[in-house]
């Protein structure tokens, strides 16, 4: 048997894997092409006839040294497994799509084959067993028919979208363990939403002229609720805390303390128990004996969240049992001196000494499991799907975890009681005067209609005609709508007065309900993040005063609404964020020992590859001695190779080229500048017009046009076509929401040629030098912490 040592895996895994995935499955071989993902129509031999060559190709190269017997037992038996798979996946999620549950397969995909596609056993059957040895014994094989998934032996056309609740003791033990994958991932892309009621009483029945009646609390803070259990409709209010809840604590909590299902059953999820510390709060108001009663409510509407996804992975033990990702975490398998974390993978494991042992080391575990989740988000935006996570960002998935914020994070759009007037400007950016939630993102039953809809976006409480509302973010007023009046439930479709607001990312901003909007607030002007853009009301479909906000991504339609909680936050009302400032291209304010601890730390902390950020830790001295001798910040030695992505030194570490110099689009690693070794390239960089001529890095980007973005804004075609590949990342960083739109025109218009295409100016090459800029400056940021 073929043995990988600890320090060959380390670069099959940050090396050859990233080259051999980038190839295998960036082209998306392991996803459904069917028009707009209509998962029902997927067709297994469809789909084996476009995937076999690559398939084959994959056999081939992995017993190069084997007969061409043991290359077609190979294929045969990798293509028969991947039919079970791919059968059961689609149908799964063609089931959850029926429910208006899309979830994206290349999700749920990547989760499980991040990592597996790299050469298996050459001299063992099964043909796809992984064989991993780190510094002690050897890992055992995974068991036969395990290929990084399990699965059960359902098709999944038995499978129900909601959850199935019974006190039957199988059900409280199938998530205990990973009986079938694609059942649990799926499963944990869908949450819900739960509330704490505080009951007040008994709601007040007026009836009107016609014959008409409502219900009325005597309560002013309360509001009318027809499912309070065991009691039928109160006045309750709705108390913090409550909001989302990803499926496996929803599922738990629900067991152990729902008060509907006439049973309470504790249960473990992957082995370990999960506590809802929701319900904690929530029946912590029972001792201030201020409410009737106090109940924790389900919400049984299901909806797709990636942020709750997420935190599934970071936070449960999915990943622990995969023996070809025992790599990340090797700093705690060395802590804990053991071999790997959990009994299937090895004998000698962590989970092996107790689940006490276990969770010794559940924050260590979880910044392990980050560190894969931010690998498997940066292959889902290699492949354009843009899903965010925490603090990961295209920008950022070098560093996870940083400290850094994005300079475009939304405020929470009530504003502050008193306010205040900067350049013409009124603004209200203080401490929110509210943060009250009335009514959630999702399924609910509308207080006036009494009817069932989906609600786009959030109600927040406010004071009519008092609370002021903020717009989130600086933007582009698109729409605004005034003539609605207080009782006009229908006016402007249920939104009342209403302000619409474009912002630089491409999203879009509703504040509605309104008791009036700002006189400095009309179509086509713009407005500050922080001014105040209006009153909170009490128009349209509402019975109490409050802001309705909903965003909108990429579009300016319900249908592009998304939860509000998932960008904003109440916590972290005006989060300033870091800026990324200038810095010298000349001088740096670091001593010889920061600037090599700083580096050293930050490597030591986020596992840098030896092959990048890892190599210039190892040779932070030269770097700072080269760099201060010939005149040029070190700093900006290595944040310039972190934003060119120490080209071309990936491709071949004999160039010692890592700042992309002399290379050109299309023309490949020839044409990039070739330096004998590290000292050679520093010495040949400081001597650069682009460094010798610049005092700051801001003069560099924005003026001396370094990184230049083309002549023309090409559509789509690659990078050697010009524009439009930068132009969804840097669209941010335009003041003129005028010239987004151009640009976003002629990208969005197809391919051009010669005089056809638009031109670049001075303002796109500004943005695209303010968007160099900021990565560097993250960079510098999350190192050194300037």
């Amino acid at each position: 048997m073929k043995r990988v040592t600890k320090k060959s895996l380390m670069l099959l895994l940050k090396g050859v894997l990233v080259i051999a995935l980038f190839s295998v499955i960036v082209f998306k071989m392991y996803s459904v092409e069917a028009e707009e993902k209509k998962y029902a129509s997927f067709d297994w031999d469809s789909f084996k006839t476009q995937n076999e060559e690559k398939w084959r190709n994959y056999c081939d190269n992995a017993y190069n040294e084997q007969s061409k017997n043991e290359k077609e037992n190979c294929f045969n038996e990798l293509s028969t497994t991947l039919e079970s798979f791919y059968k059961k996946l689609y149908k799964l999620l063609s089931k959850y799509q029926e429910k208006n549950l899309y979830i994206e397969d290349q999700v749920i995909l990547w989760t499980i084959f991040y990592g597996q596609f790299y050469s298996p056993t050459t001299s063992n059957s099964p043909y796809l067993n992984s064989y991993i040895k780190d510094n002690r014994d050897a890992y055992k094989q995974w068991p036969s028919g395990y290929y990084g998934f399990h699965l059960d032996n359902s098709d999944g056309s038995d499978e129900q979208v909601e959850p199935k609740y019974s006190a039957d003791p199988g059900i409280a033990d199938f998530y205990a363990t990973e009986k079938d994958s694609l059942k649990m991932l799926i499963r944990n892309a869908v949450a819900y939403y739960t509330k704490c009621y505080g009951v007040t009483g008994d709601p007040i029945t007026t009836t009107l002229s016609d014959g008409s009646t409502y219900m009325t609390c005597e309560d002013t803070d309360s509001i009318v609720v027809d499912d309070v259990p065991h009691q039928g409709t109160k006045c309750v209010r709705v108390l913090p805390p409550g909001g989302e809840m990803g499926f496996w604590k929803f599922f738990v909590s629900r067991m152990a303390h729902d008060e509907t299902l006439g049973f309470f059953i504790h249960v473990l999820f992957l082995g370990f128990a999960s506590e809802d510390e929701y319900y904690d709060q929530c029946m912590a108001y029972k001792e201030t004996g201020e409410y009737d009663s106090v109940h924790y409510i389900y919400e049984d509407d299901p909806h797709v969240s990636y942020e709750m996804y997420f935190d599934f992975l970071k936070e449960n033990a999915f990943f622990d049992g995969k023996s070809n990702l025992q790599f990340y975490f090797r700093h705690v398998l060395d802590k804990a001196q053991v071999d790997c974390l959990k009994s299937d993978t090895c004998e000698d494991s962590l989970e092996a000494k107790g689940d006490e042992e276990y969770l010794k080391y559940q924050e260590d575990l979880e910044e392990a499991r980050l560190e894969i989740i931010y690998d498997i988000l940066s292959i889902l935006d290699s492949l354009g799907l843009g899903i965010q996570y925490g603090n990961f960002t295209p920008e950022s998935k070098l560093v996870p975890g940083s400290p850094y914020e994005d300079r475009t994070a939304y405020y929470w759009p009530i504003g502050s009681d008193t306010t205040e007037v900067r350049d013409g400007v009124t603004y209200a950016d203080g401490e929110p005067a509210s943060k009250t939630i009335t009514s959630y993102y999702g399924n609910r039953v509308n207080e006036v209609t009494k009817k069932k809809e989906f609600h786009y976006g959030i109600d927040i409480k406010g004071v009519e005609g008092s609370t002021n509302v903020i717009a989130v973010e600086k933007g582009e007023v698109v729409a605004v709508y005034d003539s609605c009046t207080k009782g006009d439930y229908e006016c402007n479709g249920g939104y009342g007065n209403m302000v619409i607001l474009s912002h630089s990312d491409g999203n879009y901003t509703v504040y509605a309900l309104l008791s009036s909007i700002d006189s400095s607030v009309s179509v086509g002007s713009t407005v500050q993040k922080g001014q105040v853009i209006g009153k909170v009301g009490q128009t349209g479909r509402t019975k109490d005063p409050a802001l309705h906000f909903e965003i909108r991504k990429n579009g300016n339609s319900t249908e592009s609404a998304v939860d509000p909680l998932t960008i904003i936050s109440s916590e972290k009302s005006r989060p300033s964020g870091f800026v990324g400032g200038d810095f010298s291209m000349h001088k740096t304010s670091l001593t010889r020992e920061e600037f090599i601890s700083g580096l050293v730390s930050y490597c030591n902390k986020n596992k840098c590859s030896a092959k990048t950020l890892g190599y210039f830790a190892q040779n932070a001295g030269l770097i700072y001695d080269v760099s201060v001798q010939n005149g040029m910040n070190p700093e900006f030695a290595v944040v310039r190779a972190i934003s060119e992505g120490f080209s071309p030194n990936q491709q071949d570490s004999s160039y010692n080229n890592y700042w992309g110099v002399g290379c050109a689009n299309g023309q490949g690693i020839g044409a990039c500048k070739k330096y004998k070794d590290l000292k050679d390239g520093l010495e040949h960089l400081a001597q650069l017009g682009i460094v010798r001529k610049y005092e700051s890095a801001l003069e560099l980007f924005t003026i001396g046009h370094y990184g230049y973005i083309g002549e023309y804004w090409f559509n789509p075609g690659s990078w050697s076509d010009g524009g439009c590949k930068y132009f969804p990342s840097i669209k941010q960083y335009y003041s003129n929401q005028g010239r987004v739109s151009q640009v976003n025109s002629a990208c969005s218009a197809g391919p051009c040629s010669g005089s056809a295409c638009l031109k670049t100016n001075d303002e796109d090459q500004e943005a695209y030098g303010l968007y160099n800029i900021s990565g560097m400056s993250k960079s510098r940021y999350n190192i050194w912490g300037l």
